[in-house]
């Protein structure tokens, strides 16, 4: 059967739309491969300097004799009664931890308080996207619980690591993922490792930043009391989600095509 111009043009519309239909499909697939970033704390250049891309900071009240975050220490034999524990994976001593000296435990009451931070490699986020680790705290062979809390807080400026300026300030950190033992309850902290899981939410589009682990202690003193003990953090992993809301891409591929139609059918009259 004989197509008249108005079938041609139709027909014609219709490869277009096709063509258009494989493209989005064809472009939403590749744009849909995640980013993945691990690190398992393998690569430390000493005790005291993290692996590559990763930063620490500390805003400790006051200070001391080991205000920041270190390489973990292995779980030998000979320190058994020590604060020290394996790895949640890799070699025994590949992690990161923090300790309650980060502050000066020997002051009284109310005492000092401890806010050492480690920050991840600059990264991009997208909503939907999701950051994954393991922590836990140290217990003695007495099972004496310690008070021990962790925040883990989002900055999306870029490659900022500003926290401020005191040991209650949190800069540029200002998104709270996960909130830790908050209210320093005895045996709140895990002290087996366990795994955390947060998703990033409420971006208005793609934002470069970093992630940043807090121990963050307040009331550490001489007392009998049992604030800050140590503890590590293991296996981070970032996994970006696919292109956030897929749909609009849709909806706009189908509003030019309808246009393209109307256009070719104006022109036709």
């Amino acid at each position: 059967m004989r197509k008249t111009s108005s079938g041609l043009l139709a027909s014609g519309v219709a490869r277009r739309l096709t063509l258009l239909g494989v493209v989005l499909v064809c472009g939403f697939g590749a744009s849909a491969q995640a980013f993945n970033y691990s690190e398992g704390f393998e690569n430390w250049a000493t005790i005291q300097s993290p692996p590559p891309g990763w930063l620490v900071g500390y805003n400790n009240a006051p200070n001391g004799d080991q205000p920041q975050w270190y390489q973990g220490n292995a779980n030998e034999p000979s320190t058994s009664d020590e604060y020290a524990f394996d790895a949640q994976a890799g070699t025994a001593n590949s992690y990161a931890a923090a300790i309650y000296r980060a502050t000066d435990p020997a002051l009284p009451s109310p005492g000092g308080v401890i806010s050492t931070w480690i920050f991840t490699p600059v990264l991009t986020f997208n909503n939907g996207d999701t950051v994954s680790y393991w922590t836990r705290t140290y217990t003695l062979a007495t099972t004496q619980y310690f008070q021990d809390s962790m925040q883990v807080r989002l900055s999306i400026n870029d490659a900022s690591t500003n926290i401020g300026a005191t040991s209650s300030d949190v800069g540029d950190f200002t998104t709270l993922l996960q909130d830790i033992n908050p209210t320093l309850t005895q045996a709140g902290y895990p002290d087996t490792w366990t795994q955390y899981t947060n998703t990033i939410t409420g971006l208005l589009g793609p934002t470069t930043g970093r992630i940043g682990f807090r121990y963050y202690v307040t009331g550490v003193d001489n007392s009998a009391a049992s604030q800050g003990s140590y503890i590590g953090v293991d296996t981070f992993s970032y996994t970006a989600n696919a292109v956030p809301e897929p749909s609009s891409y849709l909806l706009m591929g189908m509003g030019l095509a309808a246009l393209a139609y109307r256009r070719r059918k104006s022109m036709s009259n």
